[in-house]
């Protein structure tokens, strides 16, 4: 290390200015690459995202917690249902679709007891491509009436 401080002493402006070269260079570089990215961007003419979401139906705020642990199983549960609550409950496939039904047993999986309905949604929306929280808070207070899971 001793022998290489008399050559970086005399040779420090040296240094300073390949080290200023380096750093136009590499802003050069940066400033040409953003400049093509937004060209290219431009020319996809992608339409203009929504911003204004639509209101999250009521109940999404709710956090499921599962008081089991594995998957479950409805036999024997949907008995604990009320006749009302019951028919309600059969009813959801009827009025929210095969799809609908598809995402519970995934919305379970997400179910850690910190995410809320809507996020636990947004998940299955990513992982399955499709997703109806408003199936979902239906289908979750009906887990509750049956036992299976608490809502906070």
């Amino acid at each position: 290390m001793a022998s290489l401080r008399p050559f970086v002493t005399e040779n420090l402006e040296q240094f300073d200015l390949l080290l200023a070269q380096a750093q136009d260079s590499l802003r050069d570089t940066v400033e040409g690459t953003w400049q093509r990215f937004t060209h290219s961007v431009q020319a996809l003419k992608l339409p203009l995202i929504q911003t204004d979401a639509a209101p999250m139906p009521q109940g999404a705020e709710l956090i499921p917690v599962r008081l089991y642990p594995g998957p479950l199983s409805l036999r024997g549960h949907a008995e604990r249902l009320s006749g009302e609550e019951r028919e309600a409950y059969e009813g959801l496939s009827q009025r929210f679709g095969a799809d609908a039904l598809r995402t519970a047993t995934c919305a379970l999986y997400w179910a850690d007891g910190k995410r809320n309905i809507a996020e636990i949604c947004s998940l299955i929306e990513m992982e399955l491509g499709t997703s109806n929280t408003e199936f979902m808070v239906a289908h979750m207070k009906s887990l509750q009436a049956m036992g299976l899971i608490e809502l906070k």
